[in-house]
């Protein structure tokens, strides 16, 4: 008796093992594939149509919370500077934080005491590593052992981060419509930075703007890129759809752009696999989650 249960407890358990293993399978191999191309059509289709002029202009705020960004900020300040919509009504805000120089200048000093310590090349790229990325903290470790002196090594590690320009210098540099609030503090995490400057908001916004009514707040990730006509769908979106304010905007963000730029090795071929899944995820089920709730047709 006892052995006839534990044969049937196995071969439930393996029944539903096996219906579990087809039923991912199937959605995921053919329902996700169905939905990811009834909406990348929808996305083309509305992508080319033109936006209808509307009865009025919501003001929006991007906040791009930033540390360490020097080689994305760029990018993204020409973008969301090129937005089709009317340049009065939004306003682009880099939320920088002094926890980047601290950072900086933490790993100089590890670096001066490492050289004056004569450590190896593998301790110092590791020291390196944590504020540059792998093939950056390799070159400059390359770039020190390549000089013989000691004195002359702490010389050029010393001027070598003395040059480098942060994401605030860069943004300050090269501002066009953007403006910067600055985390003075060197604890806590991008939240810390957004909760920072909602607590300055009436710094940065004029007093009319400040209307739930008629201003949305729109966060960013330094390397996002988004449409140039995002503004004027979600304006017209929050005018068709008559939200009861303060309405929340879920954007899906579709990785496309950079796949090319990944490491062709094994670590890259992990990433763009992930990048991959989660593209499908997001065109065949966050966008047709989102369009359901929202009806959208067109």
């Amino acid at each position: 008796m006892l052995i006839y249960i534990i044969k049937t407890t196995i071969f439930v358990i393996s029944l539903f093992l096996t219906i579990l293993c087809i039923g991912i399978v199937l959605y995921n191999g053919v329902i996700l594939n169905i939905y990811s191309y009834i909406n990348y059509k929808w996305i083309k289709h509305n992508k080319n149509q033109e936006i209808a002029n509307t009865k009025k202009y919501n003001y929006f705020i991007l906040l791009i919370p930033v540390l360490r960004e020097q080689n994305v900020v760029s990018e993204i300040m020409k973008n969301l500077s090129s937005l089709k919509y009317p340049k009065k009504f939004y306003k682009i805000i880099f939320i920088t934080t002094e926890r980047e120089q601290y950072e900086y200048k933490r790993v100089l000093n590890n670096c001066k005491d490492g050289i004056s310590r004569e450590d190896s090349y593998n301790k110092i790229k590791n020291i390196l590593r944590k504020n540059f990325s792998d093939d950056m903290a390799k070159n400059i470790a390359n770039k020190i052992f390549n000089i013989k002196n000691k004195a002359e090594r702490l010389n050029f590690i010393e001027d070598y981060f003395n040059n480098i320009l942060s994401t605030y210098k860069i943004i300050k540099k090269e501002n066009n419509l953007t403006s910067i609030c600055h985390y003075p503090f060197v604890n806590g995490n991008k939240a810390s930075q957004l909760n920072y400057f909602m607590d300055k908001i009436k710094e940065y916004i004029p007093n009319k703007y400040l209307n739930d009514k008629m201003t949305y707040i729109g966060i960013y990730d330094a390397d996002s890129n988004p449409d140039k006509s995002t503004l004027l769908f979600i304006n017209k979106m929050l005018e068709n759809q008559q939200y009861k304010v303060p309405a929340i905007i879920q954007q899906p963000s579709l990785c496309l752009n950079n796949l090319n730029s990944i490491k062709k090795n094994l670590s890259g071929l992990f990433i763009k696999c992930d990048i991959l899944f989660q593209l499908k995820w997001n065109l065949g089920f966050e966008l047709t989650r989102l369009r359901k709730e929202n009806k959208f047709k067109t």
